[in-house]
């Protein structure tokens, strides 16, 4: 397929390279949680990973005609500086109020990949603007260390116990993965010769793949899910016309990605002894209603050269 859009975009006319370089900030959370029958009533946790991390990366285009392919590849500098929650409430069979049993605080180690490839075509060209169809594949890849802990649990006679754990233990590493095809829309404004403003929107459906090693506790959770999401993005630059044939442009772009999923399923395995109950917990095997919410939002600078 690539070898006959590439084919097809050769006899469309001029082409044009172009080769970029940004760096920005990213917030937004990566949530999931459980719902599960306990105690006669309902209990249910909920862990939330922060995301907020500044980011860098490139971009090369190939723009042949009215085909454009667009490659860009981002990581991480550094981890967030808000800290990942642990929640644990149950939800009494009589009604009332829910009745929080745990929460924590633990700092995070994050390294987080990210790559988007898009082919677009210009369905409506003109002087002033473009308009095409967009389509692609979007990757990202999130892998976490929980580091160390502080918080409170509530004890089977329902006090109260305070504690933490050492920033050097790892307590938790979670890995996600998406990987999503999607299909959108994107219209390239000019209001001046030198500038350009984008604005596009997708569709995604994602396949993830989520494993959570609760390392002190000897216990592994696994879910492969599907899901629906979107993506909104819009970008300004403006051309600086450094060198004659290269012009250089500078601009700014933010991104919206939004994906979610009710009704999924976590497999949980106790492949040791949980230290924090009673009975010995090994080989112990657990299917659970899982669901998972993953928002990021994304600004960012960058420099461009056009050949």
């Amino acid at each position: 397929m690539l070898g006959v859009l590439c084919a097809l975009a050769a006899t469309t006319g001029g082409s044009s390279v172009r080769v970029g370089v940004h760096g920005g900030y990213q917030g937004g959370r990566e949530l999931f949680g459980l719902d599960f029958d306990w105690a006669g009533g309902r209990g249910a946790s909920r862990l939330e990973y922060p995301a907020d991390v500044p980011l860098v990366g490139a971009t090369v285009g190939w723009h042949p005609g009215k085909f454009a392919f667009v490659v860009s590849a981002e990581t991480n500098l550094g981890s967030p500086s808000n800290k990942m929650v642990d929640q644990d409430w149950w939800d009494p069979p009589a009604g009332g109020p829910r009745y929080p049993i745990g929460e924590t605080y633990s700092e995070i180690d994050l390294r987080y990949v990210g790559l988007d490839a898009a082919v677009r075509h210009v369905v409506v060209g003109h002087r002033l603007l473009d308009a095409s169809l967009v389509g692609g594949l979007r990757f990202e890849w999130n892998d976490q260390s929980v580091l160390g802990a502080k918080g409170w649990i509530r004890r089977d006679d329902g006090s109260v116990s305070a504690g933490s754990i050492p920033r050097e233990i790892e307590a938790i590493h979670y890995r996600s993965r998406y990987t999503a095809p999607f299909l959108g829309a994107r219209i390239d404004l000019r209001p001046g010769a030198d500038v350009e403003v984008g604005l596009e929107g997708r569709v995604l459906h994602a396949w993830s793949n989520h494993l959570d090693d609760h390392v002190l506790r000897h216990k592994t959770s696994t879910a492969d899910m599907r899901a629906f999401g979107a993506l909104a993005a819009l970008d300004l630059s403006i051309g600086l016309d450094v060198l004659f044939e290269n012009p250089f442009r500078v601009g700014v772009r933010g991104e919206a990605l939004w994906l979610a999923r009710e009704n999924g399923n976590l497999h949980q395995v106790f492949y040791g002894d949980d230290p924090g109950t009673k009975a010995d917990e090994t080989g112990s095997v657990y299917d659970t209603p899982f669901w998972y919410s993953y928002l990021r939002v994304r600004g960012a600078a960058y420099a461009e050269v056009r050949f």
